[in-house]
């Protein structure tokens, strides 16, 4: 089998062709199959389709509150729900206490068990 002298032609990874777009999706699936562990490639995975937006200031507008709102799927309460203003401090801590533990214990679980 004849090796070729010359690298292949792929194309440029700043453009927006389609030619591009495959291209890049197929040097992402080729990093996702190098990877050894189970772990690394889903974690590969989850930041290859991780997408993030970036909000500008629009300016000082009476009703920008609301865009801003609507944009990041938010809202704003005047005060606690009732739930957490009528426990007590003492009380309320103790029952996230307890819960934070149950969860780190159910990780260790299933982590040593994976």
């Amino acid at each position: 089998e004849k090796k070729p002298l010359y690298p292949p032609v792929v194309p440029s990874l700043s453009s927006s062709s389609e030619a591009t777009k495959k291209y890049k999706k197929q040097l992402v699936r080729q990093k996702i199959a190098s990877l050894e562990s189970p772990k690394d490639k889903i974690t590969a995975l989850l930041q290859a389709n991780q997408s993030s937006y970036v909000l500008y200031p629009i300016g000082r507008r009476y009703n920008i509150h609301i865009y801003q709102q609507w944009v990041t799927r938010t809202a704003v309460v005047k005060e606690l729900p009732e739930a957490v203003t009528s426990t007590p401090v003492e009380e309320g801590f103790d029952q996230v206490k307890s819960q934070v533990m149950d969860l780190i214990l159910q990780e260790r679980y299933y982590m040593r068990r994976n």
